[in-house]
């Protein structure tokens, strides 16, 4: 299962991701603990990729 807890500040990335994709709200990005997969879900569908796709863009930032 993939963690992003384990990618650093989940702040910081979030920002980036925001910087990176300016149609992503606050609300997309919601994490709680043990909930990658349903964030990995919302973004994939409002970014309509994949979410392998979406694991590789947040691996690159």
């Amino acid at each position: 299962m993939y963690q992003i807890n384990d990618k650093g500040n989940w702040s910081e990335l979030k920002e980036k991701i925001k910087l990176t994709y300016p149609t992503i709200t606050e609300d997309d990005l919601a994490l709680n603990d043990g909930d990658e997969m349903d964030l990995l879900t919302r973004l994939q569908n409002k970014l309509s990729k994949s979410k392998e796709e979406i694991i590789t863009m947040i691996d690159k930032l």
